[in-house]
């Protein structure tokens, strides 16, 4: 009975222990849901509005200095055919903005007929001396003469 109570002895652990080692068949499936939304795409305006508080900073400066005063004109915008407006893209060294000013452009009429007749005094003075010494006509002499006097008529 010794002998068969050892080898029942046995026999149950050598399947205690070959159950214990065999590989288990219990799989654990897991799944992660993520809530999603599902829409047409469209093109449309975003409707998204933030409102923060922060400091902006400039990615570039200009300093603007007017020379002289005057009323403007905006200029035509080649691009659009309308008047450059705010936010337009512009080229570099395109002209943005006419200044008219009739004091400047008066002034500018003024000193050029200063010039001219300076220019037509000192022709004049020229063709005299030149006539004296005989190197030109009288009639070269006359329309400088004329010449002169016409530019200081017109100041």
């Amino acid at each position: 009975m010794k002998q068969i109570r050892t080898t029942l002895f046995a026999l149950t652990a050598a399947f205690l222990l070959l159950n214990a080692c065999k590989p288990t068949d219990m799989e654990v499936s897991t799944t992660v849901e993520v809530p999603v939304g599902v829409i047409e795409a469209s093109t449309s305006s975003i409707e998204e509005f933030v409102s923060t508080t922060g400091s902006v900073y400039p990615s570039k400066e200009v300093s603007l200095i007017s020379e002289i005063s005057g009323q403007y004109q905006l200029q035509i915008n080649p691009a659009t055919g309308k008047r450059y407006a705010l936010g337009d893209q512009v080229k570099a060294g395109a002209i943005l903005i006419k200044l008219e000013d009739e004091e400047y452009v008066n002034d500018l009429r003024t000193k050029s007929k200063e010039v001219d007749m300076e220019i037509s005094k000192l022709e004049y003075e020229k063709q005299l001396a030149l006539y004296e010494k005989g190197g030109v006509t009288l009639r070269d002499l006359k329309n400088a003469e004329i010449t002169k006097i016409n530019t200081e008529y017109d100041m």
